[in-house]
C-alpha cells in the first residue's frame, strides 16, 4: 500500500495531504509512507483523524490516537504493547484530529484533552478540529469550538453544508471564531 500511495502522490502533485491511510495497527506502514515522503521532499502532510478508536470487531479505524487516547497515553504508568502501537501511530502523524465531544462516548476531561493537544503542538503536530455535520446526534459544538479557539488549533473543519440549518449553524460557528470580544 506504501507503493500504492507513493505512486498516487507522484501523479497527483497537488495533493497535500493523506487522512487515514492506514489502520492503526499497520504502523510500520505508517513509517514506511512517513520515509518515503521524507526521501522524495514532498509536501504531503499525513493526518490521522479521532474517529471511532476501538470497535467490537477489534479493528482500529483510525490511524493515531485520538486527543483522548493521547491523554490516557500521558498519564498511563506502564507501557503495554497495545500503548507502544498507539505511540508510535502518534509518532508518525503530523496532524491529529479531534472530532467534536460526544457527550455519551468521550468520557475525559477538557484539561486532559487540553494538555493532549499542547502536548502534541510541542511535537509539531497540527491539530485539527471537526464539527459533526449533523447536530442532532447529540454532539456538543460549541464545546467544540470554545476548546479549539483556546488551544489555538491549526484548522478548524465545519463539514459540508448541505441543508439550511446546517448553513445557519455554519455561520453561527463563524460568528463564533471571528467575534472581536472573544480575541480580547
Amino acid at each position: 500500500m506504501v507503493a500504492v500511495y507513493v505512486g498516487l502522490l507522484s501523479a497527483y502533485p497537488q495533493v497535500r495531504m493523506l487522512t487515514n491511510p492506514f489502520r492503526t495497527e499497520d504502523t510500520d506502514a505508517w513509517f514506511g509512507l512517513q520515509q518515503c515522503l521524507v526521501e522524495n521532499d514532498a509536501l504531503v502532510k499525513l493526518c490521522s483523524s479521532s474517529r471511532a478508536w476501538r470497535v467490537d470487531s477489534g479493528f482500529r479505524l483510525t490511524s493515531a490516537p485520538t486527543i483522548s487516547e493521547l491523554a490516557r497515553l500521558l498519564h498511563g504508568t506502564s507501557p503495554s504493547n497495545e500503548e507502544s502501537v498507539e505511540r508510535r501511530s502518534f509518532d508518525a502523524s503530523d496532524v491529529i484530529g479531534l472530532n467534536a465531544f460526544e457527550v455519551q462516548t468521550d468520557c475525559c476531561l477538557i484539561l486532559d484533552v487540553v494538555e493532549a493537544v499542547l502536548f502534541a503542538k510541542c511535537k509539531k503536530k497540527q491539530v485539527t478540529f471537526d464539527l459533526p455535520r449533523d447536530s442532532s446526534i447529540g454532539v456538543n459544538n460549541e464545546l467544540t469550538l470554545a476548546v479549539a479557539l483556546a488551544v489555538g488549533a491549526d484548522y478548524i473543519n465545519f463539514g459540508n453544508v448541505h441543508s439550511v440549518l446546517q448553513r445557519g449553524e455554519l455561520a453561527k460557528w463563524i460568528d463564533v471564531v471571528y467575534d472581536d470580544q472573544l480575541l480580547v
